[in-house]
């Protein structure tokens, strides 16, 4: 993947987590389960091709405004909200909560930045 790719992907996810944290509150399944394949190939192409831009200062742009909605929203569920079992449950039996989530886009966030600054350093 490019830089580029790496910023819409992670656009993507906080788009798709801001979704589910409301669908997990609402005891649903989030939606994004439909698409699980290895690794969420598919998926991850369908975001970045959906989110990717051209012009970096656009792209840096959504990239600003897709966070910013995702900590905004977030901000205002209670904090035992995090962790709550709201009975949502993965085809696995998995227990699906916000924290949760929430750990899996920061593990996921922080190995894109290693590639990003591995990127720059190889310049």
């Amino acid at each position: 993947w490019s830089v580029k790719d790496l910023i819409a992907h992670l656009i993507g996810w906080d788009f798709t987590n801001l979704a589910a944290a409301k669908d997990i509150q609402a005891g649903k399944l989030p939606e994004f389960y439909a698409h699980y394949d290895k690794d969420w190939k598919n998926y991850n192409a369908e975001l970045v091709a959906k989110y990717k831009r051209d012009d970096f200062e656009e792209l840096l742009a959504l990239a600003r405004d897709s966070l910013g909605q995702l900590i905004a929203y977030l901000e205002s569920v209670p904090a035992e909200a995090f962790e709550q079992d709201f009975g949502v449950r993965s085809e696995r039996n998995y227990k699906v909560t916000i924290a949760r989530l929430l750990q899996a886009e920061l593990k996921d966030g922080r190995e894109h930045l290693k590639q990003i600054q591995d990127f720059r350093e190889n310049l």
